[in-house]
């Protein structure tokens, strides 16, 4: 009967800490035994209520060093009758009970006590609970389950995506984290969190891409735009335009918002996309969008030949190249030659269209 019962708070302790119920405790074979760490015998104002721990409640060894009033508090973890109270007085006692559930994590012999000790240090705001949760995780001979646990209530305790990025690493090493990480993940979406954001924090790790795709593509076309052509990493700005494809499958009208997002406009201090690459997104161009755009890339082309920009200039003709976009534009294989180019456009929308775009520049037709 103890081992059903410590199995079930084992299990409770998983769906606390945002797993779910999992495998058995992966094998310890570190030979290290951990160095006790004394409770903090800080008294605290705080006066809990009493807990009678179960009968069978664990023996070990390093109890005999914490603190009387919290050491009753620490068997009754091990009770699914007492746990709830046990984790209701330890709670209370605040950061003064931090050394206690520190010990009861790294050398309890009961999985059920450890578990709910982490949980509790979970609730104890202030930087001493996110150093004990981080040191716990650290420990290399304690178990792996225990180590994932830690990390699990440091996730559950991120109170804004940039904390939950830097944590997300974690899951690399712990798999089982991926759950938690795209519960808090979700839970931390608001409206203040930008397109940006969220796509970086689904770059860093896989397990947050589902549950980050909505909230993103929330955000909508403006913003991924943005996204697309100013963030300095260039690989959010290749993700933004993922999306944008995405939600243009969703969206007819998108094609076009994103292809007049590319016009040249005299406010332009030489490139709308300094800093970084040029993408266009792989949309199911139609000829009006298609034309729309790849109008929009010929006269860039011209003014960064005009400008001397040749590295900005490459990357126009890079994405004119593309078949998807140029065909259904009914243009031919684009020359990368400026005047050549300006003469096969011309050849596809008139001469009155190219003539107007050397005006606007200003260039001619013998302008080189």
């Amino acid at each position: 009967m103890r081992f059903l019962s410590a199995a079930a708070s084992t299990a409770a302790i998983l769906a606390l800490l945002g797993f779910g119920t999992c495998g058995d405790d992966p094998v310890d074979d570190d030979d290290d035994t951990p160095a006790k760490i004394t409770g903090d015998p800080t008294p605290s104002d705080a006066t809990p209520a009493k807990v009678t721990p179960p009968k069978d409640a664990p023996k070990d060894a390093y109890l005999d060093a914490l603190p009387a009033e919290h050491r009753g508090h620490i068997q009754g973890l091990s009770g699914p009758e007492t746990a709830g109270a046990a984790r209701d007085a330890l709670a209370s006692l605040g950061e003064g009970a931090l050394g206690t559930l520190q010990d009861a994590a790294l050398l309890s012999s009961d999985p059920a006590t450890q578990g709910w000790a982490i949980e509790v240090i979970g609730r104890i705001p202030g930087d001493r609970s996110d150093q004990t949760l981080e040191l716990i995780q650290g420990r290399t001979n304690t178990s792996a389950l225990v180590r994932t646990w830690a990390a699990a209530a440091r996730i559950k305790r991120a109170t804004d995506l940039a904390g939950l990025a830097a944590l997300a690493p974690l899951a690399q090493q712990m798999p089982a984290l991926q759950r938690p990480l795209g519960m808090r993940a979700t839970a931390l979406v608001d409206s203040d969190s930008t397109a940006a954001d969220l796509i970086a924090l689904a770059n860093s790790t896989p397990a947050l891409q589902q549950a980050l795709a909505e909230p993103i593509l929330a955000r909508g076309a403006d913003a991924l735009l943005n996204t697309m052509f100013t963030h300095a990493d260039n690989t959010i700005r290749r993700t933004a335009t993922g999306y944008l494809g995405t939600l243009a499958g969703r969206d007819a009208s998108v094609a076009a918002k994103v292809a007049d997002a590319y016009a040249w406009s005299p406010k332009h201090d030489g490139v709308f996309w300094a800093g970084g690459a040029l993408y266009v997104p792989n949309l199911q161009w139609q000829q009006k969008e298609a034309r729309v755009l790849v109008g929009h890339l010929v006269e860039w082309h011209l003014v960064c030949d005009r400008l001397g920009l040749s590295g900005e200039k490459q990357q126009v003709y890079n994405n004119l190249r593309s078949v998807q976009l140029h065909r259904p534009a009914g243009m031919p294989w684009p020359n990368n030659d400026t005047n050549q180019l300006l003469q096969q456009w011309a050849g596809v929308v008139g001469q009155p269209l190219v003539d107007g775009m050397l005006e606007r520049h200003p260039a001619t037709k013998a302008t080189k």
